[in-house]
Order: C-alpha cells, then structure tokens, then sequence
C-alpha cells in the first residue's frame, strides 16, 4: 500500500510546485495583451492622459520688397482667461503673437478685440483686420482649448502687412 501512496503524494507535489500563482499583470511592468500601455487600460486602471501644448501659425509679410511666407512654431505660449477676456499668446526667435477676444469660451468664431497686437521683427503692429479666433474645443474639466485663429496686421501707414494665416492651438491650458 505504502509503494501505491509515495507515487501518488509524489505526483501531487509535483503538480501543486509547477502550478503558477495568479499573477496581476497591472503591476508586472509589461505591456500584456489588452493593456494600452504598460499596465494600464484594458482591465488595469486607465493610462494617464498626456497633453502636447502647440501653438503655429503662416506667417505672411507683404510689403513693396514682395512676399514672404514662414511657418512659425511658438516657443512660448500661453492662453488665460481674464474676466471674460481670453488672450492668446505665443512668441518665437522673430515674433510675438497676443490675440484676445471676449466670450464665455464656448465652441465659437469670434472676432478678435482691440487689445490684440503683433510684433514682427521688432515692428509693433496694432492695427488688423479680418481678425478671428476661433474655439473649436474646450475642455473645462482639465482647463485646456483648442483653436484657430487668423488676422492681417498692418502698420501706421499701411503699407506693410502680416498675415497670420492657418494659426492653430491644440491643448493650451488655461
């Protein structure tokens, strides 16, 4: 009886030691099947949300030398909300860009006020026309708005222009 029991305990050891426990593979520090990234989505808990804060726009001068045309990315930039009046800025090597308009910051085209101005290589231009910002999202539960915006500056004598044109700001937080 005992030579019939030692082989059967055996293999019951044998069995129990091989079988793997339950790994939770939301901790294990691998992308496993169903996670979005590594342990997270899926059934783990939700992948935190990244934001890339952009702001660019056309930049078109015209003046009697002719035209020239530069796509700029803002180094600096910002969106705040001050009493209603929102003000977009955003500033490169060569340009400073500060737009306001006045709304509750819903999804809209609005025209830009008076406040807005541009400096172009060291020329202040204060003066524009066919001036818009346009919300196209915001998202007030993480305070960040998306956009659009275009406008023609002028100088005092009106015979230099920039135009801002296919201006975007994609996740600015406000």
């Amino acid at each position: 009886m005992k030579a019939f029991i030692y082989p059967l305990l055996f293999i019951a050891i044998l069995f129990s030691a091989c079988k793997k426990d339950e790994e939770n593979t939301c901790e294990n520090g691998f992308l496993d099947p169903g996670e979005e990234e590594v342990d997270c989505g899926g059934a783990c808990e939700a992948c935190p949300v990244t934001y890339t804060e952009t702001m660019s726009t056309h930049v078109v001068r015209i003046n009697s030398s002719g035209t020239s045309d530069t796509l700029m990315a803002m180094k600096t930039k910002y969106l705040t909300n001050d009493s209603g009046e929102w003000i977009l800025h955003g500033e490169s090597d060569s340009i400073v860009i500060h737009l306001t308009h006045l709304s509750d910051g819903s999804q809209g085209i609005y025209d830009l006020s008076s406040s807005s101005y541009l400096s172009y290589k060291g020329t202040t231009y204060d003066h524009w026309v066919n001036g818009l910002f346009t919300i196209d999202e915001n998202q007030s539960d993480v305070s960040r708005m998306d956009g659009f915006f275009s406008a023609d500056f002028y100088g005092v004598f009106g015979n230099d222009t920039v135009r801002l044109e296919s201006g975007l700001f994609k996740d600015l937080e406000y």
